[in-house]
């Protein structure tokens, strides 16, 4: 699947409840975010879908869905109405690359590589801004202007900095 790929499921409620999704913002100051899948539930194993990050939530039966908390209980008003099946829309919004890279490494230079992974032209603006919680507090966003470490901007030996590039010139 790729970026922009749509999928709607109809799952039986309590296959539907199985399924776990984490909220990710981009901003501290904006409060509605989006839902992101964290799991694969067996009744989806032979979907597309994967617990990496890119895969959101739309919708439930039909209706614009954002957050976990309110996927649960839209999930748990169809099961004690007895529904049958919960219709959940979700979206592969983003392409994914895992890029390794040294602390030592300059901002400016994770900016370039995540650009080339993604194959940006090279004259492109682009952005790298973190989506985990840790990071977001202090409001991470690498540029090619950076010149101050990973290492200065937080992330630490052996651990997973989410972010996203986001292309400036789009």
């Amino acid at each position: 699947a790729a970026a922009g790929d749509a999928h709607g499921f109809d799952l039986a409620p309590r296959d539907a409840a199985r399924l776990r999704l984490a909220s990710r913002a981009f901003d501290a100051e904006i409060a509605r975010g989006e839902a992101v899948v964290r799991n694969v539930i067996p009744a989806l194993a032979r979907s597309p879908l994967r617990a990496d990050g890119c895969w959101v939530l739309r919708a439930v039966d039909g209706r614009a869905c954002w957050t976990p908390e309110a996927y649960a209980e839209r999930v748990a008003v169809a099961a004690a109405a007895g529904a049958a099946t919960v219709r959940v829309d979700l979206e592969r919004a983003y392409d994914r690359r895992d890029i390794v890279l040294p602390l030592s490494t300059e901002a400016r230079l994770a900016v370039i590589l995540a650009r080339q992974a993604f194959e940006l032209d090279a004259r492109a603006d682009a952005a790298l801004f973190a989506t985990d919680m840790a990071h977001r507090r202090r409001a991470i966003c690498l540029t090619e202007r950076d010149r101050a470490t990973l290492e200065d901007h937080g992330a630490r030996a052996r651990a997973t900095v989410s972010v996203i590039l986001v292309s400036l010139d789009a």
